[in-house]
């Protein structure tokens, strides 16, 4: 399975998301944020075209 940079900035707003919904009151808008901030990321690094894959099968390219 590859992972792009795109689907880690995702899996971490998800994250910050899970957080922010089941931790503390006083800290929730903090992670909110973050979680906003990730989103955002991901989805400009999708239009830049930075989008590489990480792992997965390699091929030869000769």
């Amino acid at each position: 399975m590859a992972f792009s940079l795109r689907m880690i900035l995702l899996l971490v707003a998800t994250i910050l998301f899970v957080v922010a919904a089941l931790g503390s009151a006083e800290n929730w808008a903090d992670w909110i944020a973050w979680g906003l901030a990730a989103v955002a990321a991901a989805f400009l690094v999708g239009e830049a075209g930075w989008d590489r894959s990480f792992g997965g099968p390699s091929r030869d390219r000769t």
